[in-house]
């Protein structure tokens, strides 16, 4: 995650020797370095560009997010520590574990500096120092070369660094929004409005934000901030709403190969579907198996999930009748998880024979 800082009053010396822009994009490649630079070189390498070099803009953004890259480093140093350093100030909202909460970087924060350990503090300090050479030059980019090719991307940068910060975020996003209505950007954007209003359950704004983010279904944000829409209908009780967003997200998760969405949007359409007692058993496996796509593994984690939900849910008759179904389907799954169908089916006689029989079918080794 990128972060937010102060500005760099110290001016820059006007540099003309050999090093020039295009030595500085080289030297912190496309984007992100291997191995990374010292944020030392960064800032010579900011310093000696040219102001007349038409790579001047590109370079700058390059740097900015090598820059940020040293950050992100350092955060993630933090938090895999032993002792971690606490970040997030405000508890998530049911579906909203991975969101951005109100953070409080603890190196702004008095009680968390207390606590932390020597080696923590220069962590944070060197957190701090990139941060703030990060978002200056993106600043000093904008500032200088508003027209430049890839500002839209810089201007998005520089919004999602403050935003770790929660300095001037919300009108930076709405800045480059503004300005860039078009940039694939853009859906960045909105996904950072609809994970704002998400974690402070402000559910309307959240769907609009989601809706937007998601409008073109090539953008890579797409598949989430469609699987956020379905938590957003989750909250607010609209669960045939919520399983469309989630079936919809995982067609769109697979397409684009985003593995995680596409488990994580499957295991809740099949929570949502089994939930709704409306739902017979053939109903819920026939909502699976379109969800699913015929992905055979996908299926079976689906049906775990609902047959679950059911049985969490003293809904045994429920579950044994899913098992049922779904055996008919997958006899290698009903072989599998017959020990589950017996337990939901309890001591129901009834029951007990429906799973006997249907076991009885079965090709089970």
């Amino acid at each position: 995650m990128v972060a937010a800082c102060a500005d760099r009053a110290a001016a820059r010396p006007s540099v003309t020797g050999p090093t020039s822009a295009a030595v500085a994009a080289t030297a912190v490649g496309a984007e992100a370095p291997a191995p990374r630079l010292t944020l030392t070189t960064l800032v010579a390498l900011e310093r000696s560009l040219r102001p007349a070099d038409p790579q001047r803009p590109d370079a700058l953004l390059r740097i900015a997010r090598a820059a940020l890259e040293l950050a992100d480093d350092e955060r993630a140093a933090l938090d895999g520590a032993d002792e971690r350093v606490p970040w997030a100030a405000s508890a998530p909202v049911e579906g909203a574990e991975d969101a951005p909460t109100d953070v409080v970087p603890p190196s702004r924060d008095p009680a968390a500096l207390a606590r932390a350990s020597e080696p923590q503090r220069q962590r944070l300090a060197q957190y701090d120092r990139a941060m703030t050479f990060a978002i200056t030059v993106l600043e000093r980019r904008l500032r200088e070369h508003p027209d430049a090719p890839r500002s839209d991307e810089a201007s998005y940068a520089l919004a999602a660094a403050l935003a770790s910060w929660r300095r001037e975020a919300r009108e930076a996003y709405f800045s480059m929004i503004r300005r860039f209505p078009s940039s694939p950007w853009t859906a960045h954007a909105w996904v950072f409005f609809g994970d704002h209003y998400f974690v402070r359950g402000e559910w309307e704004q959240a769907a609009v934000a989601f809706e937007r983010a998601a409008i073109d279904e090539q953008s890579p944000v797409a598949p989430y901030a469609t699987y956020k829409l379905g938590w957003v209908r989750l909250n607010q009780s609209r669960e045939p709403d919520a399983a469309s967003a989630f079936a919809l997200a995982i067609a769109r998760a697979r397409r684009s190969g985003a593995a995680t969405i596409v488990r994580e949007a499957a295991r809740d359409l099949a929570a949502t579907l089994a939930r709704s007692r409306g739902n017979a058993s053939a109903a819920l496996l026939e909502g699976l198996v379109r969800a699913s796509a015929e992905d055979p593994e996908l299926l079976r984690s689906m049906l775990d999930r609902a047959m679950n939900e059911l049985r969490d849910s003293d809904r045994g008759a429920d579950a044994v009748r899913l098992w049922d179904v779904g055996a008919q389907r997958d006899s290698r799954w009903g072989c599998e998880r017959e020990p589950q169908a017996l337990e939901a089916a309890s001591s129901d006689a009834t029951l007990v024979a429906r799973v006997t029989a249907r076991r009885a079918q079965l090709t089970c080794q």
